[in-house]
């Protein structure tokens, strides 16, 4: 499975990248091998400001699956943790549902 992180209007170190591709790792590798694998996994970290101007940070999933784009989710948080796995979890979620 091929990862690409990319970031927007936030400072990604290379903790935080290593945390990003380790759970998106974890929410994918129960697919390694399963028909219409999980060949590539885009994610983008951007700034989000809410309604009220708080901080926050928005995550976005790009799923490709037997090479066509076939999901995409978006989460929002104050906290990139939270976000990123937010966003994993849902795009795990519609990807098992597209294998069943």
């Amino acid at each position: 499975m091929q990862m690409q992180i990319r970031s927007r209007g936030i400072p990604l170190t290379e903790d935080a990248r290593r945390r990003i591709e380790r759970r998106m790792r974890m929410a994918f590798s129960r697919y390694d091998g399963a028909p219409g694998p999980v060949s590539r996994v885009r994610v983008a970290v951007a700034d989000a400001k809410d309604d009220a101007e708080r901080q926050g940070v928005r995550c976005s999933v790009l799923v490709t699956m037997g090479g066509r784009a076939v999901i995409q989710v978006d989460e929002r948080d104050r906290q990139l943790d939270v976000a990123v796995a937010r966003a994993a979890e849902r795009a795990s979620r519609a990807v098992e549902r597209r294998l069943a």
